[in-house]
């Protein structure tokens, strides 16, 4: 699938590419690093005395974020 420009990008599944900016004022930070970021997912595991992973913890964010391509904008709901 082509790459599209968001201001021509037909309804439907397209390919966006441009440049994340928070939406909100305060951007979001990573929980582990404390890094800036526009989105996060994580999962931490540990492995056991007999060798398996058991997970600990996993979370991810639900902020929405705008992608711009400098032809327009575009909402991002990770959802």
């Amino acid at each position: 699938m082509p790459t599209s420009r968001i201001a021509s990008a037909a309804q439907g599944y397209v390919e966006l590419q441009g440049i994340g900016r928070p939406l909100d004022v305060n951007p979001l930070h990573s929980p582990l690093s404390g890094a800036a970021c526009l989105w996060y997912r994580y999962q931490v595991e540990h492995k056991t005395s007999d060798d398996k992973w058991e997970l600990v913890e996993q979370a991810q964010s639900q902020a929405s974020f705008v992608l711009d391509d400098g032809s327009g904008l575009c909402l991002v709901a990770p959802d």
